[in-house]
């Protein structure tokens, strides 16, 4: 018979923890915690109609054809059931409910014939009772023509068009409304429960003290005794010994009997008498896969919904995890785990296990001392003193018996043994601060090597661009302790390095690193000696070159002839964006350059211009001078004598004048008299020229 088979059903249970003990005292739903909902149709809005619900029920009700047997077996007689109409015609329903429950009742005949009775074929058994429980519900849709319908989900999740309940809800009489389950609601209407059909009708009175939904076709009701009803309300003998009960599913409910023992029984318990598991002092709901956590005694075990033993009843405790299909279990004070299939994946010789982080990760305490355990292949690492959290880049610390630290990876790959006295946290640049013993200290990478040797004794902070301050002991030539400073890029080059020789160890040199950059290429280091302040260099910020072989007091930022100013004590000079020394620093002043030119002052105070080549253009013979504009500059030879010159130093206007001023277009003038004269941007005179003139000639001479 086994090769009637065309498909398996599997059917959902809903999932429990194994905090959820059966209580049999109160075996009411209130309507809100309900979790498939039934909703009535809103206000002003469409109502649904008896013929909707003709149809879902034929919709839903082929679902169930395909399922139990090969039904080319089973059929015959019966085809025009492989496409039956889906008028909305009374007849026509009538008539597909008869073929339809002929077909079910035979593929239910072929099931309970096949010699062989497990899981698969409990839930194709059950898939078919459900559906003709469904069916002696849907009946009484045949010569429906009105009334208040709704659309909804039943609790098995089914879409269907069914008498609204919401309407019951609201009425004082009704204590509990629960939504449709294989066809009938569970009602409890003053203080005793009964069922309606899809109609609304009340097809079994409310008289019982208790009651459960419809498992398989039957429900567990209960007067003074505990008996099973059809959908029809027909009566069972009562249940021999259950004192309580609770419905589970595929016909398999929990009961109390009268010894204090707990079993499952089936829906023909009222015949045989006969459990289908052993008995155990209780039986509560464990995970969504149908499994079921027993006690005997003070010991645990599990059990699958055919009574089946997967795990015999001899642990302190059995519980979840916190991470799907992994479950904690305690057997003689320890802890272990096991998996779905109720395997032991790690023993019981824990104290304790924490809980699993992202990367499936948990810390196992065995002992004084703890290991990593993961969930994902069941591996472990080595026992540690202690282990850190992870961070972002999967590494944890790890602490030996000598309390010296290491790092794990979250594939429990030991990427640094444990040799350091501390290791910080991972910085932006993927750096950690990590030292050796005290006062020796340097950088180590994710991948535990050592970039900046641990040869320091304080450590600073990586600056955004990659550089950091760290701090020496050395001994001074008196044999006394001195702080000098190095400065190295996240590379672990040293950029600044102390400097050799026994007079300099006894000065004390300090860097202090800029966060923002110096003409938008270049870090600036400020440096100090014995705390008075030197100047500081430049770095570049993309290849970590030192551009500046000595501090400078101070440098001006790149113009736009490519040069930087640089100082030296009081003096000046120039800097290519290299950092080549263009024009060293033997100058009072080097203005900032005007149309490619520099106006300098050399030691008798005197400026000329160079060009950006340092080469000397206007010699030094000039007071003052101002900046060029379209090829002139006004220059000064003493006190209110100024003058015009162009690049070439042609003296375009004598500095025998008072004041030179400039327009936009020309230059006016002012002599010691008063007089104004006015010239072109081109030298040629535009006011008082003939005078003007006779000042030109006389200075030409």
């Amino acid at each position: 018979m086994r090769n009637l088979r065309t498909a398996v059903v599997v059917l959902a249970l809903p999932a429990f923890t194994y905090a959820q003990t059966m209580t049999f005292a109160s075996q009411e739903r209130s309507p809100n915690l309900v979790t498939v909902s039934t909703v009535a149709a809103p206000k002003g809005g469409k109502e649904e109609t008896p013929e909707q619900a003709r149809k879902l029920v034929m919709s839903l009700l082929n679902n169930f054809r395909g399922f139990a047997v090969n039904t080319d077996e089973i059929r015959k007689g019966d085809s025009e059931l492989d496409e039956p109409s889906m008028s909305e015609k009374k007849n026509n329903y009538a008539e597909y409910l008869q073929k339809m429950e002929r077909l079910l009742t035979k593929n239910l005949k072929a099931l309970e014939t096949d010699a062989i009775n497990d899981a698969q074929q409990m839930a194709e058994k059950s898939k078919i009772l459900s559906a003709l429980n469904i069916l002696k519900s849907a009946n009484c849709l045949v010569e429906k023509k009105d009334g208040q319908f709704a659309r909804q989900k039943d609790l098995d999740g089914n879409d269907i068009v069914a008498f609204a309940l919401d309407q019951l809800r609201t009425n004082a009489r009704y204590g509990m409304v629960e939504n449709f389950k294989e066809g009938f609601a569970r009602i409890k209407k003053d203080q005793v429960f009964g069922f309606l059909n899809y109609c609304g009708d009340e097809v079994v009175p409310c008289q019982y003290q208790n009651a459960q939904a419809f498992n398989n076709g039957r429900a567990l009701v209960k007067k003074l005794d505990w008996f099973f009803i059809d959908a029809q309300g027909n009566e069972s003998e009562t249940l021999a010994n259950v004192v309580d009960a609770r419905a589970l599913i595929q016909g398999i409910s929990i009961a109390k009997f009268a010894n204090g023992k707990f079993a499952f029984i089936d829906n023909r318990y009222d015949v045989t008498n006969l459990p289908t598991s052993a008995a155990y002092d209780d039986i509560v709901p464990f995970s969504n896969l149908n499994i079921y956590r027993i006690k005997l005694g003070n010991k645990y075990g599990l059990m699958n919904l055919d009574g089946k033993v997967l795990l015999e009843p001899v642990y302190e405790l059995i519980e979840p995890s916190g991470v799907d299909n992994l479950y904690r279990i305690t057997q003689n004070g320890k802890v272990g785990l096991m998996d779905s299939e109720w395997k032991i994946k790690f023993q019981p010789n824990f104290e304790r296990i924490e809980n699993f982080d992202n990367y499936g990760l948990a810390i196992a305490h065995e002992g004084a001392l703890v290991r990593l355990i993961n969930k994902n292949n069941f591996q472990s690492s080595s026992l540690y003193k202690s282990i850190g959290s992870f961070n972002k880049y999967g590494l944890a610390q790890i602490q030996n018996d000598a309390g010296l630290f290491g790092l794990i990876n979250n594939n429990l790959k030991v990427v640094l043994e444990p040799l350091y006295t501390s290791i910080g946290d991972f910085n932006a640049l993927n750096l950690a601060p990590a030292c050796r013993q005290s006062e020796k200290c340097g950088f180590i990478d994710t991948e535990g090597k050592e970039i900046i040797t641990p040869l320091f004794a304080e450590l600073g902070e990586f600056n955004p661009y990659g550089l950091v301050v760290v701090r020496e002991n050395v001994k001074d030539i008196n044999n006394k302790i001195v702080k000098t400073d190095w400065v190295f890029n996240n590379k672990g080059k040293a950029i600044l390095a102390r400097p050799e020789g026994a007079d300099i160890k006894t000065m004390k040199i300090r860097y202090e690193l800029r966060d923002t950059l110096h003409s938008d290429r270049f870090i600036g280091i400020k440096t100090s000696v014995d705390n008075e302040y030197t100047g500081f260099h430049l770095v570049d910020a993309q290849t970590f070159r030192l551009i500046t072989a000595e501090p400078y007091f101070a440098i001006t930022p790149i113009d736009f002839n490519g040069m930087m100013r640089m100082q030296v004590g009081n003096l000046w000079g120039l800097l290519d964006s290299t950092g080549k020394v263009v024009l060293k620093p033997t100058y009072s002043e080097i203005k900032k350059p005007t149309e490619g030119y520099y106006a300098i002052k050399n030691d008798k105070d005197l400026y000329g211009f160079m060009d950006k080549k340092a080469k000397v253009q206007i010699p030094f013979e000039y007071d003052d001078v101002r900046s060029f504009r379209k090829g002139h500059c006004i220059v000064s030879k003493g006190k209110n004598k100024f003058g015009l010159i162009n690049k070439f130093n042609a003296k375009i206007v004598p500095c025998y004048f008072q004041e030179v001023t400039v327009s936009d277009t020309s230059y006016e003038m002012i002599d010691k008299q008063g007089t104004k004269y006015t010239i072109d941007d081109k030298g040629d005179c535009l006011q008082n020229c003939p005078k003007f003139e006779e000042i030109r000639r006389k200075a030409n001479q």
